[in-house]
């Protein structure tokens, strides 16, 4: 977790695996909350992007047999996002 908000802190993106690993943590309850907060604010003042929050939410649901995490289920939820986010 340290690596990850080492990282975002400074502006840069996490891979698929750190993301889902920065998930893994906070969603395992080992990370602690003023990591969580911090990551949360980088990612914010960063700006995170949908599919960093696609992939965090796909890795998590699958890790934890939530739901099947198919290409289609996705891009369902990108259009869903597309379609409510203002102009």
């Amino acid at each position: 977790m340290k690596q990850c908000l080492a990282k975002v802190m400074k502006g840069e993106r996490l891979s698929e695996e750190e993301a889902g690993a920065a998930m893994a943590a906070i969603m395992d309850g080992e990370a602690t909350p003023a990591q969580i907060g911090g990551l949360l604010a980088a990612l914010a003042v960063r700006g995170e992007t949908e599919e960093e929050l696609l992939n965090n939410a796909a890795e998590h649901a699958k890790d934890h047999g939530i739901v099947e995490v198919t290409p289609e289920l996705i891009e369902m939820i990108k259009s869903n996002i597309e379609d409510e986010v203002p102009a």
